[in-house]
């Protein structure tokens, strides 16, 4: 079953961070694969736009 949610239960996603701000432990990880599912699509991340502040509103929204 899907949650459309970052957490566990489809809620907020609680991430430990260490010293260098870098998140760490289960939540790191889950965030790094959601954060990597993201990237990857491109449709919602084209690659022809190399800078995030130049990305069109519509992309970020849906991101």
């Amino acid at each position: 079953m899907m949650h459309s949610g970052w957490g566990k239960d489809g809620g907020i996603l609680h991430v430990e961070l260490n010293d260098l701000g870098q998140p760490i432990g289960p939540e790191g990880c889950r965030l790094s694969s959601k954060l990597g599912v993201l990237a990857r699509n491109d449709i919602l991340a084209p690659l022809n736009h190399k800078d995030w502040r130049l990305l069109p509103g519509l992309y970020k929204n849906k991101i």
